[in-house]
């Protein structure tokens, strides 16, 4: 998953700033958090004006996945959802998302 999102460029932040393994305990919250810090969507570091839509792919993620708001092993959640997804799961999840059609996720992610 790493390389997925060095690949798409997304967030590569977080991976150059930061010494990444498997066992590097991450902290899934279901709002703001250290990966919306840069995005143009994040008004005065506290408000998402997508947030409504945002919440939905959390909501999405979460329940195909069963990932809760609580801390895991990096590799737990590669396991949980890199190494699980399908096609039609991916499809599902991000066909509203803005980058859909212009970025190749999916040969990154589903087809990997």
């Amino acid at each position: 998953m790493k390389k997925v999102i060095i690949e798409i460029g997304a967030y590569n932040k977080i991976f150059n700033d930061k010494k990444i393994n498997d066992n590097t305990k991450v902290k899934v919250i279901f709002s703001l958090d250290s990966i919306c810090e840069k995005c143009p969507n994040n008004e005065n570091k506290n408000k998402c004006v997508t947030e409504e839509k945002v919440k939905e792919l959390d909501l999405k993620v979460s329940n195909y996945f069963n990932i809760k708001e609580e801390i895991y092993c990096y590799n737990e959640l590669e396991d949980m959802v890199f190494n699980t997804i399908t096609e039609g799961i991916f499809g599902n999840i991000c066909k509203n998302c803005s980058w859909y059609q212009s970025a190749d996720c999916k040969s990154f992610i589903v087809e990997k």
